[in-house]
């Protein structure tokens, strides 16, 4: 009933959210005991697609439920500050990414809003112009998808709906916000649309095989040990140094590597440091 449901309304214009929640209302397996609000929250719903899986691969992963706290996924507004449960949390008063990126472009100060040191190595990278905005990727993806408008619906996320409404808005591009804005539609939301123009930017494609490896990007003296006993009994080769013979996989991720160090340095004049010259960190 419920997947019959979910087709009746996708096909009555619903977006697949929309659909889903509306659907689960209105058949017989909506727990009384379960708000149909939970699921319209990003984070509830990621939650339900990791219960789905674990349930699907018969895993004996045990769920243990961790509340949200403080600001909501989408919200842009700092929430108010020396509230005691969020106190408990460890922290004055969280916020959400989106608020602290707002924050951040007004130059208001989040210093109550994040931990210690992930606020202290945020700082540093600022400091240093280390960052990207979305605005960063405008002419990037506007050259991607000039030059790969025949080829889309090779891309994760992209369908061939997709594929034709980008091919034919095209020439109204002016920047990656912008144009995301432009072509989502009820059925495609701006976040599937954001990450549809981010695969074909970074070039991943549906074909593309899940990483093979396990790359090793630092680690304490201490866990020299650990390390040595995971690269012995792992099922995937572990990485400290990039080999010449690429396992499936990572010659996409530093693909995606190397876009992001480009933008970084077209920003602040300096070097590209290739993630062959990237050296590991040891503390």
């Amino acid at each position: 009933m419920y997947k019959k449901e979910l087709k009746t309304l996708l096909a009555a214009g619903r977006t697949y959210a929309q659909a889903r929640v509306e659907a689960y209302t209105r058949t017989e397996i909506a727990d009384t005991t379960v708000p149909a609000d939970l699921l319209k929250s990003p984070n509830n719903i990621l939650a339900v697609e990791y219960l789905k899986a674990i349930c699907q691969l018969k895993s004996r992963l045990s769920v243990i439920p961790v509340p949200r706290l403080g600001a909501g996924y989408h919200d842009s507004a700092l929430p108010m500050k020396d509230t005691a449960d969020l106190a408990a949390a460890g922290l004055t008063s969280p916020a959400s990414a989106s608020g602290i990126r707002s924050a951040l472009s007004r130059k208001e100060s989040v210093t109550p809003y994040m931990p210690q040191n992930a606020y202290e190595l945020m700082t540093e990278q600022l400091a240093e112009n280390r960052s990207l905005v979305p605005s960063d990727l405008d002419l990037l993806l506007h050259e991607s998808l000039l030059r790969l408008k025949d080829h889309l619906e090779e891309y994760q996320d992209v369908g061939i709906d997709l594929a034709n409404r980008i091919r034919a808005l095209l020439g109204e591009y002016t920047g990656f916000e912008s144009f995301a804005m432009h072509i989502k539609t009820r059925q495609v939301t701006l976040t599937r649309v954001k990450r549809a123009l981010i695969h074909i930017l970074l070039g991943i494609k549906k074909s593309s095989d899940p990483a093979a490896y396990a790359r090793v990007l630092g680690f304490r003296q201490t866990a020299q040990p650990l390390l040595h006993r995971i690269s012995q009994e792992s099922s995937v080769p572990m990485i400290t140094k990039l080999p010449k013979e690429l396992p499936e996989g990572l010659e996409e991720d530093l693909h995606a590597a190397h876009i992001w160090e480009m933008l970084v340095c077209h920003k602040t004049g300096k070097p590209l440091c290739s993630e062959y010259q990237r050296q590991l960190v040891i503390l």
